[in-house]
């Protein structure tokens, strides 16, 4: 019988329905068989289940029996996420919604094979261990790949490269070793024992199969069955969405169209958790909903946000529940609070949620503070929550960053004037460019990069600026931490984001001067300046559509 390695990851964001922690747990069931592409039993694969949770992993054992079959016991509920993986194969992901204990799960996987790639010269072969190198596979008249060299370990362990059709670079099995063994990313390692010395190594293409069909599931229970569907649904509607966030990430899309559609996409899910009739079903559609209206809470409240998903969640779950230990769902236990200032969410249900869940409370009071002073701009309030919040979580590995943010002797923070600097122009190198340069003008500052996502999403709102406030008492400079100048020039001379205003380029970017005298620890991070210097405006205010609120008040009068 061979084995297979269940790596069964519950973490710390294992679930319950309100379920007191201490009530003892049975278990739920998930089984299935595993085919190929035609029909045939895997003789060998590795099934991980992960929980949507943040947090360490637990390990546990299973077998795969001769006929294909595996089962799985799951000691927890919530949302999981299954991968299948078998040797030749591209890995699988299955989504299974199991909120009920005790119940059973059916699902087999037919998985696909990975596509041969004909006609290469040579193949790389990737060495694993303590020495890892590469060696070059070269293709021999009998249509097979081999390489010859030196090898001096007992146990030699290899995958191989540029022989199959893959967007991300992957490497996998070859077809010459004793046995296989799972190399934790989804594929698998051939082992080869005891040849040392001067050895060869083969690959033979014609082993790997060649029937391509998708992946797809079958023979499921109704319960998963009816989550697939749904599921379907939702992944139809956001992905519209998410490829127009990936197109404005990249520069080539608009930052208000995507939010426009982020919108739309949020209210088409509440409608389906509307009408929905499972328990099951509507869970999980409470949680896709908060993960498309996650993006854009650290720019502006979304209007779009709901107030009765946001009163199902907390009257489904109470402060004992495991389920707020998911990375989303804690997170919207702040902006629930922070947002719609439900009653329901008052200091006893804090109180107890410190009580028996510390990981969601210290999540809560994190984006507490964090929500405080970046978009209620209460700087003292924040202060005095961050007080509490370090009584209560001495360890927390927020305290760092929160307590930065808060310093009382910052450089960069409202009212104060901004420091001074003296560098060159990018277009012209001649040219020293300082705060001097801009006396009497608004002068709007960006730090950013070509390489960074979120700073081209923000080229829509830069340009529009430019163009309704340039001549009007009004300067743009964007500072660039690109690797190098060049980087920048090519960008521009694209067309699209031509970026007509001041640019300088950041010579040893994050450990510049500049960078540490501006308080730079992430990008784009945008300052307004008024016309003697001092900072009225940075961050969040100054992104997305706020960018034109906050100018306005200022450049319109």
């Amino acid at each position: 019988m061979k084995n297979l390695f269940i790596l069964f990851a519950i973490s710390l964001g294992s679930f319950s329905c309100g379920t007191d922690k201490n009530t003892e747990i049975t278990s739920s069931e998930i089984s299935g068989k595993v085919f190929d592409s035609e029909g045939r039993n895997v003789s060998q694969a590795t099934i991980i289940v992960r929980s949507s949770a943040m947090g360490r992993d637990t390990v546990a054992l299973g077998t795969l029996a001769k006929d294909g079959s595996y089962e799985i016991k799951l000691e927890n509920r919530g949302i999981f996420f299954i991968e299948f993986a078998s040797p030749f194969h591209t890995p699988y992901f299955v989504e299974i919604v199991a909120l009920e204990l005790g119940t059973k799960h059916s699902i087999d996987a037919h998985l696909a094979p990975y596509k041969y790639i004909s006609g290469n010269d040579t193949i790389k072969i990737v060495l694993m261990g303590e020495n890892p190198r590469e060696e070059i596979l070269n293709l021999g008249g009998d249509g097979i790949y081999r390489a010859k060299f030196t090898n001096d370990s007992d146990t030699l362990k290899y995958e191989l490269s540029g022989h199959i059709e893959t967007k991300v670079g992957r490497t996998t099995n070859g077809t010459d070793h004793d046995f296989m063994e799972y190399d934790g990313g989804g594929d698998w390692a051939s082992v080869i024992i005891g040849r040392k010395g001067e050895i060869e190594i083969s690959f033979d293409p014609s082993k790997f199969q060649r029937k391509y069909e998708e992946a797809h599931i079958t023979n499921l229970d109704p319960a998963t069955a009816s989550n697939k569907e749904l599921k379907t649904k939702c992944d139809t509607i956001n992905n519209i969405y998410a490829r127009k966030m990936n197109a404005t990430r990249s520069g080539k899309g608009d930052m208000d169209e995507a939010k426009s559609l982020q919108g739309e996409t949020a209210k088409a899910i509440e409608e389906l958790w509307k009408n929905e009739k499972s328990e099951s079903n509507k869970f999980y559609l409470a949680y896709r909903y908060f993960n498309i209206a996650s993006n854009g809470y650290s720019f502006k409240k979304p209007e779009f946000l709901s107030k009765d998903i946001s009163a199902y969640l907390l009257r489904k779950l109470s402060p004992n529940s495991e389920l707020w230990e998911m990375n989303k769902l804690s997170w919207s236990a702040a902006t629930i609070a922070i947002f719609n200032d439900m009653d329901i969410y008052d200091n006893p249900f804090i109180d107890s949620l410190e009580i028996h869940n510390k990981v969601a409370a210290e999540r809560y009071h994190y984006y507490r503070v964090y929500y405080t002073f970046s978009i209620g701009k209460d700087t003292s309030k924040a202060r005095e929550l961050f007080a509490e919040m370090k009584e209560k979580y001495p360890n927390s590995k927020h305290l760092k960053s929160l307590g930065f943010e808060l310093k009382k002797d910052k450089n960069i923070a409202y009212r104060k004037q901004a420091p001074d600097f003296k560098l060159a122009s990018l277009d012209n190198p001649k040219e020293t460019i300082s705060l001097a340069s801009y006396k009497g003008k608004y002068l709007f500052i960006d730090f950013w990069a070509v390489w960074c996502g979120p700073c081209i999403g923000e080229m829509p709102h830069l340009h529009k600026a430019h163009k309704k406030y340039s001549g009007k008492n009004f300067a743009m400079l964007s500072l660039s931490f690109d690797r190098n100048a060049d980087d920048v020039t090519q960008y521009r001379a694209k067309g699209k984001h031509p970026m007509p205003w001041d640019h300088i380029f950041i010579e040893g970017g994050f450990d510049a001067n500049i960078s540490i005298e501006y308080e730079v620890r992430g990008i784009p991070k945008p300052i307004l300046l008024d016309p003697d210097g001092i900072i009225i405006a940075f961050g969040s205010e100054l992104r997305g559509d706020n960018l034109e609120e906050t100018l306005s008040k200022y450049l319109s009068q």
